[in-house]
């Protein structure tokens, strides 16, 4: 320990070491060299950045411009669109904590009416927004301020025919994917609507109660359902507490026999399903609004009945 302890005192009281000056210009150099060296991997790392960059530019514009590219991108950012409308924002209720009695849905969903639209002819009343989801959102919530839990369902589905590049005939397939999906998110269901308007004309659709315009209301029931005894039930039930209460509202129940129509307008996924046309083309939606308070009352009469 003695020797390593002088060892570092001579050190320590040693003079300053001066470099020579060969050695400090030798050094310069060497740093010099691995400077210049540095910075022209630098500068290629940059220029190879700016060329791809450059060059993926020029290929994404050559697809674009030449190859489809557009079309492409326009169908995706539709088709990602509809899924996000369908899968996020096509279920509407106030209240998401509390179990669904009554779903709502719409397979011919942009089904609208004249005097909504402004127009005369019956064959263009077709509008994205305004149509006959605005009866079923007032339908919804008539049952909910009589404490009947509701959910509409607001899916596009005429949109997604036309992403998929489907007939009109398939509007039913789209919409029995909903139903299911419906089916398996809420086990609690006890009757699913689907709600329609009719396309005869308002003197066919239209009565009075109270004095006033109100929509007539038709149960279609399809005869090819398996469970088209329960669904003609379920129709008949509402056509009579219509008919007692609210005489002329209710137009009955209109059987779809197999010889008019192979559709079971997919009454056969659930036995309590009912396909509603809620006035028609030509009635306003005052007269809608008027017809839907009956039929949420009946509704309730019929829910409470069952518990």
């Amino acid at each position: 320990m003695r020797i390593e302890d002088e060892l570092f005192n001579n050190i320590k009281n040693s003079d300053e070491l001066t470099p020579s000056y060969e050695f400090v210009q030798q050094t310069r150099r060497k740093l010099n060299k691995e400077a210049e060296k540095y910075s022209r991997k630098k500068q290629t790392k940059k220029y190879s950045f700016y060329l791809v960059g450059t060059l993926s530019s020029l290929l994404l514009f050559s697809w674009i411009a030449f190859f489809g590219g557009f079309q492409y991108l326009t169908k995706s950012a539709k088709e990602m669109n509809t899924t996000l409308q369908t899968n996020q924002s096509s279920l509407m209720n106030s209240n998401q904590n509390t179990p669904i009695e009554i779903f709502i849905y719409h397979t011919h969903n942009t089904e609208s009416f004249t005097p909504l639209l402004n127009i005369q002819d019956p064959a263009q009343a077709i509008h994205e927004e305004k149509n006959i989801t605005l009866v079923g959102l007032q339908l919804v919530k008539a049952l909910e301020r009589r404490n009947i839990p509701a959910l509409q369902d607001t899916t596009n589905i005429q949109q997604i025919l036309k992403e998929k590049e489907l007939s009109y005939s398939h509007s039913y397939t789209i919409s029995r994917n909903i139903m299911e999906e419906a089916l398996q998110q809420h086990k609690e269901i006890k009757l699913m609507i689907d709600l329609h308007r009719s396309a005869q004309k308002r003197s066919m659709t239209t009565t009075k109660v109270n004095g006033k315009d109100t929509a007539k209301i038709t149960f279609v029931v399809s005869k090819l359902s398996k469970n088209y005894k329960e669904n003609r039930k379920i129709a008949e039930l509402l056509h009579q507490k219509l008919e007692k209460h609210y005489p002329t509202v209710s137009t009955g129940v209109w059987i779809k026999e197999g010889n008019e129509t192979e559709n079971t307008y997919n009454q056969d996924v659930f036995e309590n399903t009912l396909l509603i046309n809620l006035g028609g083309v030509e009635n306003t939606l005052e007269e809608e609004s008027r017809s839907v308070e009956l039929l949420a009352n009946v509704i309730k009469e019929v829910v409470e009945e069952s518990k």
